[in-house]
Order: structure tokens, then sequence, then C-alpha cells
């Protein structure tokens, strides 16, 4: 993923959710790479990161890495 605002670019590297919460929702902190809490659902994720303070993103990790790449004839 890139993240992009008016001044800046940076890639973020998103592998460590992948291999710690693959096929759950997690709430991550301003830098967008630290969990802040997780779940099965994005309510349970949520209601866990509500008990912290600032503001999170909630993203699901996907359930299988897969790879695609297209063709068209």
């Amino acid at each position: 993923m890139r993240y992009t605002d008016k001044h800046m670019s940076i890639a973020i590297d998103w592998t460590h959710l992948s291999e710690n919460y693959r096929g759950k929702w997690v709430a991550l902190a301003k830098d967008l790479t630290t969990v802040v809490a997780a779940g099965d659902t994005a309510k349970e994720a949520y209601e866990a990161a509500a008990k912290k303070p600032g503001r999170h993103f909630l993203y699901q990790v996907p359930a299988t890495l897969d790879l695609f790449v297209g063709y068209a004839i």
C-alpha cells in the first residue's frame, strides 16, 4: 500500500499483518503499521481500539495471499 498526502508519499510494509492476523480485522495506529487491536469482525476490532486513545484505521487482512497476473489477448 502507498500512503499519500499533499507533501509526501511513503510505502507501507504490511507483511507482518499477514503473518500474524490473517483473516482478521485490525485497528492500526496513526503510523499505519502498529496494531492497536484485532478481532474476527470489524466491530470487535473497533470496540477494542475505541478503549485506547487516538484515531485508528480499520483494515481487514486477507485470509490468503493470492497473486494474480492478468493477460489479455
